[in-house]
């Protein structure tokens, strides 16, 4: 047997989705994060191809699972924020059953641990997460949704450093965020003024 490495000559950054010219959302919230947790997040990088081909690859198979379901979900054309600054968002699902919900789907190797166990809910979204928390409300927001579904694949379940080899099993989450108007407009306006003290806008 011989084996030998080839180029796969495939573009792991091709994508469906487009992006129209000018500011985006998720550069602001990108650029707030890698201010408060620099170690974590930081500024400029871009994520492995291999690693955001996995997360593409996630969203879409979570949005047919859904489908199947019959829970109509389905991902929206881009917005625009309806006031001056005209900033571009993209959610990553609406969902129409019943009451209007926006859904996000996240591939993560943070753990579970910290967030509500099915049935249990918690009073807020771990700190962790935060970054999720600010992307959700300035969108809902600006399309005056309060109730937000995380779909979030944990890709190391539950890990904990020093914990043994077999903890680790990846599982889909689902959790259902229901925000207030107030909490959702004052997030987005502290997201103006990082964009405005950064001369994005």
């Amino acid at each position: 047997m011989k084996v030998r490495a080839i180029d796969h000559g495939l573009d792991l950054l091709a994508t469906d989705i487009v992006r129209s010219p000018g500011l985006h959302m998720s550069e602001i919230y990108s650029d707030l994060y890698s201010d408060l947790e620099p170690k974590r997040f930081v500024k400029g990088s871009k994520p492995e191809p291999a690693l955001l081909a996995v997360g593409v690859a996630l969203e879409q198979y979570t949005e047919r699972l859904l489908l199947r379901e019959g829970i109509d979900a389905h991902r929206p054309d881009e917005f625009r924020t309806p006031d001056r600054h005209s900033i571009a968002f993209s959610p990553d699902l609406l969902i129409a059953n019943g009451v209007m919900k926006g859904g996000e789907i996240k591939a993560t190797f943070m753990s579970m641990k910290g967030w509500p166990d099915p049935g249990k809910s918690d009073v807020q979204i771990p700190p962790k997460a935060a970054k999720y928390a600010t992307q959700s409300m300035a969108y809902g927001h600006n399309l005056e949704i309060p109730d937000w579904i995380f779909y979030i694949w944990f890709l190391k379940g539950k890990w904990e450093r020093g914990a043994p080899e077999d903890q680790p099993l990846a599982k889909l989450r689902a959790f259902h965020i229901t925000y207030t108007a107030r909490e959702m407009r004052e997030e987005y306006q502290m997201l103006l003024e990082h964009a405005k003290s950064k001369g994005m806008l």
